[in-house]
């Protein structure tokens, strides 16, 4: 994972030279960057299994209440997640380590 936001960082220097993708800014902004694409990836697999869920229960396999009881975890779980992404977006927006992407 490290290696591939290092690459997405690097391969971007010959278009934004100007905002500098020096080794200082791969070093502070890596960080945070990857702990935004770690929180994403759980959101992703959390609505992954919500979709089953809704499948499930669209075919019958979960009864209406069972799905209400795992939207309803679902909801504070994502909502709990995004509040953290956000922050970290946050963060990194005032390390300026989104400018140039």
């Amino acid at each position: 994972m490290r290696m591939l936001i290092i690459a997405l960082l690097l391969s971007g220097c010959a278009r934004h030279q100007r905002y500098g993708y020096t080794k200082e800014y791969v070093e502070r902004c890596t960080p945070v960057l990857e702990e935004i694409l770690s929180f994403q990836k759980k959101r992703t697999r959390l609505n992954s299994k919500v979709e089953r869920a809704v499948k499930r229960m669209q075919s019958g396999d979960v009864s209406l209440s069972d799905f209400q009881d795992i939207r309803e975890e679902w909801t504070e779980l994502e909502n709990s997640l995004a509040e953290t992404v956000n922050d970290l977006y946050d963060k990194a927006r005032e390390m300026n380590c989104l400018a140039a992407l």
